[in-house]
């Protein structure tokens, strides 16, 4: 069963400080950022993010036997460390005094670099947890995306004070539905999504809707310009369209799309120079032979698998490797 947020299923909670808020660790406060992250051996530091003014940084501090991560807040030379939230993790910086996060308990918050609660966006349904979410590049929407009991994820857009919300943006059971079925305009004034392999644009105050292409696509990213859109068409095509759905230009085979690597670890596997020409992807080759695969390999050989670069001026196609 598909189970939707309605609008109130967004809580805004305002003026509300954390439990234990700003826990200043004697440990913990040190003259050294550098230092801090090596008092002990195995730590895993995440999600590093200088605030816009560069006056602090933000992370995720992860340790290896419990798994859980906490936030931490810094100054920009590392010292007063404090920890913004436990069992928390995907800290993002809203302007160089507010700060998005998710909780392991499954919303996304948006609090001030003290701590204190400024707004909540929580599923109220049973079984729905946020788990992602993604800012407009104007930091004046939000995307979330939950994931719901039967493994499949969901996706919404709302204004960042969470009014005009818009469901089922996508819906999808890619482990990575969130980097692969939403990219942003460059301007942040619309959103590319994809809904099972059918490109649509959201735009407008309300978010409309309007489809864009029908097929059988993944992985949407907008070229710098905000003119036109790459995606993959049936897990081993490249193409291009402008935003109007107008112009469809194929630019290259360059076979296996969805290798284990790319889709466990979450990494992007092509990206576009500022120029909008030069587009550098990977792709996966048997080194037995050296041709491109195009089939998921079965586990036992997937250690065995290369993954080159490639890179195309796909205006004139020419691949190099």
């Amino acid at each position: 069963m598909v189970i939707a947020f309605m609008v109130t299923a967004f809580l805004l909670v305002t003026n509300i400080a954390f439990a234990n808020t700003i826990s200043e660790n004697p440990n913990l406060n040190v003259a050294s950022l550098d230092k801090f992250l090596n008092l002990e051996k195995g730590v895993v530091t995440t999600s590093t993010a200088w605030s816009p003014d560069g006056s602090k940084v933000v992370f995720s501090w992860e340790k290896p036997e419990d798994c859980l991560a906490e936030v931490y807040l810094a100054n920009g030379n590392g010292t007063n460390i404090l920890e913004l939230r436990s069992k928390a993790e995907k800290p993002s910086w809203n302007n160089s005094e507010e700060v998005f996060f998710v909780l392991q308990e499954g919303a996304v918050v948006l609090a001030d670099y003290k701590g204190n609660v400024i707004r909540t966006f929580q599923p109220e349904n049973e079984g729905e947890e946020c788990v992602s979410f993604s800012l407009s590049p104007d930091k004046e929407k939000i995307i979330v995306t939950s994931k719901v009991e039967n493994g499949y994820f969901q996706t919404y857009i709302s204004d960042i004070d969470g009014s005009k919300l818009k469901k089922y943006v996508s819906y999808d059971s890619d482990t990575n539905s969130e980097e692969s079925t939403v990219s942003w305009q460059p301007d942040g004034s619309l959103v590319v999504v994809n809904k099972k392999g059918n490109l649509y644009i959201q735009e407008g105050e309300e978010h409309e809707e309007r489809l864009l292409y029908e097929g059988n696509t993944s992985n949407p990213l907008w070229f710098p310009d905000g003119k036109k859109i790459l995606f993959v068409e049936n897990e081993n095509q490249l193409y291009s369209i402008d935003m109007d759905g107008i112009d469809l230009s194929f630019i290259t085979n360059f076979g296996l799309t969805t290798s284990y690597f790319w889709s466990f670890f979450g990494a992007s596997q092509f990206s576009i120079s500022p120029s909008g020409n030069i587009i550098a992807f990977t792709s996966s080759l048997d080194p037995a032979n050296g041709k491109i695969l195009e089939n998921e390999p079965i586990p036992s050989t997937r250690q065995n698998i290369a993954a080159p670069l490639f890179i195309i001026n796909w205006m004139v196609p020419t691949l190099l490797r």
